[in-house]
């Protein structure tokens, strides 16, 4: 029954680095997006937003993180 449950993936051949790559390229497509969604770039509300994605990316980012190290 147990194996029903049980996660099948293989994290051996993820890397560190593949890790870091996928959340910067992330942090990208949400910059681009940011850039093709908001009109004037300059804008307070403009730079809050973009705080605020990479803020919640960072620590996405470090939740991801801490989470594989208690695996």
């Amino acid at each position: 029954i147990l194996k029903r449950f049980q996660k099948k993936t293989s994290d051996g051949d993820k890397s560190p680095k593949s890790d870091e790559k996928q959340a910067e390229e992330t942090w990208r497509e949400l910059s681009r997006l940011i850039h093709v969604a908001v009109k004037d770039l300059a804008s307070i509300e403009a730079k809050k937003l973009g705080h605020s994605l990479h803020h919640l990316q960072v620590g996405n980012e470090l939740i991801k993180h801490e989470n594989k190290g208690l695996k």
